[in-house]
């Protein structure tokens, strides 16, 4: 019993020695082969990667977006009112000028009115036991006019027929004015005249009118009884 117990305790023992052995002779050894024969060698090793240059231009921002909360939804365009914006009319002040006074130029007198010349005439009327056939018309005066003369304007102008018996001469004697004829309302009836209110037995032809001068001539019916009644 004894003897088997010793050699059990000896053989625990020798591992223990051994592996004490082993552990002095690994601490005595130098580190350097040790290094030199754990690392490979230096032509199997990979060489160190380059560094690329890269362009700023290519460098592209990293965009990050604001959190959700704080992002107001983006309204629609159908939603949106069309509101067209009208610019205010332009306001243009003007300066208020005020006029010197002036004076007032002194009114020029008017001029007196010249009164126009009246040309020279002679007035004629014809008369008639039915009424007038021409009422005092002014004939233009000419120097050395007759009563026939006259006579002849005064009917031009009035459109009246006028007959007269030896005419432009000194014998020229009425025939007629406005168809009423001698004879025709008895055998004392025909013409006579008036010169400025005087009965006239000469005749039209040899009769002198100056400016001015009145000449009636009349239809009688009895040969002038007319005037003196």
């Amino acid at each position: 019993m004894r003897l088997s117990e010793k050699k059990g305790k000896g053989g625990a023992i020798l591992p223990c020695f051994f592996a004490l052995l082993l552990l002095l002779s690994a601490c005595a050894s130098p580190a350097a082969p040790t290094q030199e024969a754990s690392m490979p060698p230096q032509d199997t090793l990979a060489p160190p990667p380059t560094e690329t240059a890269v362009p700023a231009s290519a460098v592209k921002p990293i965009e990050t977006e604001p959190p959700a909360s704080l992002t107001p939804p983006a309204p629609s365009p159908d939603a949106m009112p069309d509101v067209t914006q009208t610019p205010a009319p332009a306001i243009t002040l003007t300066p208020t000028v005020t006029p010197s006074p002036t004076a007032k130029p002194a009114p020029s007198p008017s001029p007196t009115p010249v009164p126009t010349p009246k040309p020279p005439s002679v007035t004629v009327s014809v008369d008639t036991p039915d009424g007038p056939l021409l009422d005092a018309a002014e004939i233009p005066f000419t120097d050395g006019m007759t009563a026939e003369q006259a006579l002849r304007a005064a009917c031009e102008t009035a459109d009246l027929e006028l007959k007269v018996r030896a005419p432009g001469t000194r014998r020229a004697y009425i025939a007629a004015i406005g168809g009423l004829a001698e004879f025709d309302r008895g055998p004392g009836s025909g013409w006579m005249y008036l010169h400025n209110g005087e009965n006239v037995s000469q005749g039209v032809g040899a009769r002198i009118v100056t400016e001015g001068d009145a000449l009636v001539f009349w239809y009688t019916l009895e040969y002038g009884k007319e005037l003196t009644e």
